[in-house]
């Protein structure tokens, strides 16, 4: 079953949101340290 809801666009779909969500918070994290060393 996972595999098949894995394979289905929609759950690639939300993977990638999960994903890109993650890197967002990253990113955010990342400027939130440049301001601090600035």
């Amino acid at each position: 079953v996972k595999n098949k809801w894995e394979s289905s666009s929609w759950g690639r779909k939300l993977i990638v949101q999960k994903r890109r969500a993650a890197l967002n918070d990253f990113d955010r994290f990342k400027v939130m340290l440049a301001k601090i060393k600035v």
